[in-house]
């Protein structure tokens, strides 16, 4: 079996720096039992990679913890909004992790997460008519255990446009610091982090 640290979720997790005054730990978990506790989401992901429109914040590492080992498409809300339908469309993504802000930008027949209350609270907006509130439990966050220092898996855990051009990342890549774009330097912050480190964040 691989090391868990190989992945970027759980390595984070393993590093427990904070973002926002939260455990990075606990919103890793958060993102995990999010999965444990919407078998429609689940399904969803079954056959199709999520997004994230979000700025880099304690809700960016929840939906890291629940891309279900897809790569995460990291759309930026302050550039992205104007051909999102279009842009998941061409990525034939069902899945969105955002906050109740960016909400509406989301198409209807779009499964909608909002993180706003990580790690406590979940809503899941599986159509207009399906909203639900999913509870991610109290918990204190993932244990992790496993060498460290390993290299990080080549498989791809990022993608973003840079220049209208689509990029992707390794956990490798983004671990090593070599891409990333800021999703990138908000993992590598928090991997190198100890314990209770703050992370710098768009909220702060």
């Amino acid at each position: 079996m691989s090391n868990p640290m190989s992945y970027v979720p759980y390595a984070i997790a393993a590093a427990d720096g904070s973002v926002n005054g939260h455990s990075a730990r606990a919103l890793v978990a958060a993102g995990v039992t999010l999965l444990q506790r919407c078998a429609p989401l689940v399904r969803a992901l079954a056959d199709s990679a999520p997004a994230s429109l979000l700025l880099p914040s304690a809700a960016f590492v929840t939906a890291l913890g629940a891309s279900e080992g897809h790569a995460l498409l990291v759309l930026d809300p302050r550039d992205a909004l104007y051909r999102l339908k279009e842009t998941l469309a061409t990525h034939e993504t069902r899945v969105v992790f955002t906050l109740a802000e960016f909400a509406a930008q989301v198409p209807v027949e779009t499964i909608c997460v909002l993180l706003d209350r990580v790690p406590q609270i979940a809503v899941v907006r599986l159509s207009a008519a399906d909203i639900r509130d999913v509870d991610l439990g109290s918990h204190v966050g993932l244990a992790i255990e496993g060498e460290s220092e390993v290299p990080g898996s080549n498989e791809t855990v990022l993608e973003w446009y840079e220049h209208g051009e689509i990029q992707r990342a390794s956990h490798h890549e983004v671990m090593s610091g070599s891409t990333g774009g800021w999703a990138g330097e908000l993992i590598r912050h928090l991997i190198a982090t100890p314990t209770h480190g703050q992370a710098p964040s768009e909220k702060d």
